[in-house]
């Protein structure tokens, strides 16, 4: 986040059961959203997945991945 400019908070969350993960709408571990989006277009319409790892194209999220989900949130704040 510091190398593209952003200033933000991060929150880090424990999903320790199916319920809350049922409530968070968690695809696995890691999920990771900028500002409600998962960073993965693709899995957006998605719904809880279940306590499981998370697999990405590559196998981790790709800082590409994030980077543009970061530039993504900026565009949509701007249209707010």
């Amino acid at each position: 986040m510091s190398r593209e400019g952003f200033a933000a908070e991060i929150h880090e969350i424990n999903v320790e059961d199916e319920r809350i993960g049922e409530e968070l709408g968690f695809l696995g571990s890691p999920t990771i959203r900028v500002n409600g989006l998962d960073i993965e277009p693709a899995a957006r319409g998605a719904k809880f997945a279940g306590l499981a790892c998370r697999r990405y194209p590559g196998g981790l999220p790709s800082e590409e991945m994030i980077r543009m989900a970061l530039h993504e949130a900026l565009a949509m704040e701007g249209q707010a």
